[in-house]
């Protein structure tokens, strides 16, 4: 996660809310452009196991030949959004993204903006501004390239450690300008 960080720095794609008051994190958003993942990968070498599995099955996304970046800024991929559980509730990561949306110097001039919504409060989130879900992917039945059902047991890991309910999908979520 650590080179997606980095990148997001790099291009000036990253967004960190803190509370005035505390100097507290509250809400932070990490994106990346498309165009420059297509033709700079993150280096393999730098993701551990686990998290190169996870990569793989985000790329999924970035494979819509339909959106097709020809330049930097064209299609922005939001890989992370996350809110303290202090914050949590308050309405800061919809009213987060809403702000990149209009306001963000390179997010907000995107043709595309796209999110794999592994959290199914982001995608409820997303929907609600107007993103629109163009594909789930069923985590427990998804074989990685090597036949693997990498997160078979997902949804009970995540279930005992009281994250999700119910757990088992990705959407794959678009919103164009």
């Amino acid at each position: 996660m650590r080179c997606a960080v980095e990148r997001s720095a790099e291009e000036n794609l990253g967004i960190i809310c803190v509370d005035q008051d505390t100097g507290k994190i509250a809400v932070s958003l990490v994106s990346y452009d498309v165009y420059n993942a297509k033709h700079k990968p993150f280096s393999p070498e730098r993701i551990n196991g686990g998290l190169q599995k996870i990569f793989e099955l985000l790329e999924l996304n970035e494979r819509d030949e339909t959106l097709n970046p020809q330049k930097f800024g064209d299609v922005i991929e939001i890989l992370a959004l996350a809110c303290t559980k202090e914050y949590s509730g308050l309405g800061l990561s919809k009213s987060t993204v809403e702000w990149a949306m209009k306001n963000h110097p390179i997010i907000s001039k995107a043709k595309a903006l796209t999110a794999s919504g592994t959290n199914p409060t982001t995608r409820i989130l997303l929907e609600k501004i107007g993103w629109e879900t163009q594909g789930t992917l069923d985590l427990l039945n998804y074989q990685d390239h090597n036949g693997e059902k990498t997160f078979a047991s997902i949804k009970q890991e995540l279930e005992k450690r009281n994250l999700f309910q119910n757990y088992q999908e990705i959407a794959y979520l678009r919103y164009s300008n």
